[in-house]
């Protein structure tokens, strides 16, 4: 999982799962024990527009895109996530059924 900064497509933040993935996978910019930080921590920018994806090591795959500031991020309730582009706001059960089923 890679985070970029929209402007000028500097990388902020990456993220690796220790086992392969499958399906859906959650993940959480403040903490997600299941991935491992692969720099330092990531702390956004009022106002700055990020842009994250997620891709395999051999680059067989990879996902869509997302963008979003920290007032995005800011609107989101528990059991919500925001995906594609422009970012929709769905329920993970939603997002897995529509987004998942379209690759």
């Amino acid at each position: 999982m890679t985070l970029y900064t929209q402007e000028n497509e500097v990388e902020a933040g990456s993220w690796i799962s220790p086992e392969p993935l499958q399906g859906a996978a959650q993940w959480r910019l403040d903490s997600s024990p299941e991935w491992v930080d692969s720099g330092e921590a990531v702390t956004l920018i009022e106002g700055k527009t990020y842009s994250m994806y997620g891709w395999t090591d051999d680059n067989s795959a990879s996902t869509d895109h997302v963008t979003f500031t920290q007032a995005d991020l800011d609107q989101l309730r528990p059991g919500q996530v925001r995906w594609g582009d422009p970012g929709r706001v769905t329920t993970l059960q939603e997002f897995a059924s529509q987004a998942c089923a379209a690759h």
